[in-house]
């Protein structure tokens, strides 16, 4: 079983990075959130939380940046119908925004999210919502996500839904245009899916 992974990152790709285990010359293909390929490089030494998924008919690797996202990673698996590459996606969005979602049974954003509908979305706050916390998340995680009343929400939005893989042209264009009369950050994140998707 493996827990840790550190080496040298040989390609990036469709939604996976290729590491190098440093001193074994193993490589290993590792599934990441698309918030992590944008913060690694090819021919960089990073290194990465592993979850060892098992099932009858495969065995893949996921790999988190800090313990927490591995952590709330494990908690959605247990949700009956997460499967790993959702709860992948779900994570690209931020422990913090995440955790955030579920804590107040925010339904309305979390069955904005591509692949989790009203059903899927009611279920994971059922399921989670005593289980997860603001509190799981570190004090340096605390630091990437904490923003000012207006302009740094709207950064987190941004880098949020390009980690999701929108363009940035229209990202840009869709933030701009958010209304004033829209204060919180999960209403105006839900503003901009449902406008990236018109």
């Amino acid at each position: 079983m493996f827990s840790h992974l550190s080496g040298t990152i040989l390609t990036i790709e469709d939604g996976k990075v290729d590491l190098i285990a440093n001193g074994t010359g193993l490589g290993f293909e590792i599934l990441v959130p698309a918030r992590t390929l944008t913060n690694v490089s090819v021919g960089e030494v990073t290194s990465l939380f592993i979850h060892h998924h098992i099932t009858d008919v495969s065995e893949v690797l996921f790999g988190f940046e800090t313990r927490e996202e591995k952590t709330l990673f494990r908690k959605l698996l247990k949700v009956s119908g997460v499967g790993g590459k959702t709860a992948l996606a779900m994570l690209s969005l931020g422990t913090r925004l995440l955790i955030q979602a579920i804590d107040e049974g925010d339904e309305k954003f979390l069955s904005s999210l591509p692949g989790i509908g009203k059903k899927m979305a009611l279920k994971i706050i059922v399921e989670l919502k005593h289980k997860v916390s603001i509190d799981d998340i570190t004090e340096s995680n605390v630091q990437m996500f904490q923003w000012n009343i207006s302009n740094k929400k709207d950064v987190e939005i941004t880098d949020s839904l390009l980690s999701m893989g929108y363009d940035r042209k229209a990202v840009d264009r869709i933030v701009e245009a958010i209304p004033d009369t829209l204060i919180g950050l999960q209403d105006r994140m839900v503003y901009c899916i449902k406008s990236l998707a018109k």
